[in-house]
């Protein structure tokens, strides 16, 4: 699967300008690739040893799966309005500390 971006060569998924797709709620904003990159390691815990390419192939992330993910910790059930929450927080956090990117 090639990178979604129109101009980006990459054929790996791994691409930092492509974004981590969450399944639901189809509002939800994908997680930029650079800011769940570093979290690659607990993903493969929490997924079986998948990487973050393998997941990112297979459709995404839940919202509680990335919100594991991103806080590196297990995967455990969340409320969906809580975990959304959480997400956009962490999204928004980790946003205005990378270089280059609004915030």
């Amino acid at each position: 699967m090639a990178c979604h971006e129109p101009d980006c060569k990459r054929t790996d998924d791994g691409c930092p300008r492509c974004d981590m797709p969450t399944m639901k709620p189809p509002d939800c904003l994908p997680i930029p690739w650079d800011i769940i990159s570093p979290h690659e390691q607990q993903a493969r815990r929490n997924h079986g040893g998948q990487s973050l390419a393998t997941l990112k192939r297979r459709g995404g992330l839940g919202v509680c799966e990335a919100v594991a993910i991103l806080e590196d910790r297990p995967w455990h059930k969340m409320d969906e309005t809580e975990a959304l929450e959480r997400l956009g927080e962490i999204i928004r956090d980790a946003t205005a500390r990378l270089p280059g990117r609004p915030g």
